[in-house]
């Protein structure tokens, strides 16, 4: 049964320990999709960039951002793919799906169309994503309660019914923001074990390939010097 937990639930696990360091121990690929509108940058810029702008244009088929965090003491580097919504796009940015660790599913709170569209964004998913990606139902816009046109025990039970966790949000005041993607990551550590270590090896023979290659550049540049 998916949890709706609160921030403070989750403070032991942030502590504000994010940080800039290339050196990480995992690499995680997510992907923001919804309905166009419904506050994917807006959320991603609030969790990387600490920033949120009312204005700007719609995204053009994807754009991502870099985030390096420290959960239970293991540092971990999210590629975040934030997606357009119209569909003139849906070739472009259902291509990013393959290979992607964790999905966050955003809908507004105000807009009921948005929360309706939830079970078709999802059949992207599950059509040209990665199996056992893990998922996340995320209402935004959480500061507009006077306009609110979704419950949340609506949220919170169409997230039960789909088997994901749910969290409502808001990228303007940032209000559980860094919750939803910790919680995310959280259970991608948890989950799949196999997954990381094959992660973790790639990882691996790509540094030790790049240490060769900079070491024979090295030789090379010092016998012809």
């Amino acid at each position: 049964m998916p949890a709706s937990p609160s921030s403070s639930h989750y403070k032991d696990l942030l502590h504000g320990n994010y940080i800039s360091s290339p050196v990480y121990d995992h690499l995680f690929k997510l992907i923001i999709i919804g309905e166009s509108g419904v506050g994917k940058t807006c959320i991603t810029l609030r969790f990387t960039d600490e920033s949120f702008k009312s204005n700007f244009t719609h995204t053009l088929g994807v754009d991502f951002k870099i985030k390096t965090l420290e959960i239970h003491g293991k540092r971990v580097k999210l590629q975040i793919w934030d997606t357009a919504g119209q569909e003139r796009f849906h070739a472009v940015t259902t291509s990013h799906y393959k290979h992607a660790h964790g999905v966050v599913l955003v809908y507004d709170i105000t807009n009921f169309n948005s929360f309706s569209n939830i079970r078709k964004w999802l059949r992207n998913v599950e059509e040209f994503g990665r199996e056992g990606a893990h998922l996340i139902l995320v209402g935004n816009k959480l500061d507009k309660e006077a306009e609110r046109e979704v419950t949340h025990n609506g949220g919170f039970q169409l997230a039960e019914d789909l088997g994901m966790s749910f969290l409502e949000v808001s990228a303007k005041d940032s209000r559980n923001i860094d919750v939803c993607f910790t919680l995310l990551v959280e259970n991608i550590l948890k989950k799949n074990p196999d997954d990381l270590k094959i992660l973790n090896d790639i990882q691996n023979l790509a540094t030790v390939k790049k240490r060769s290659k900079q070491s024979s550049c090295n030789s090379i540049c010092t016998s012809s010097s």
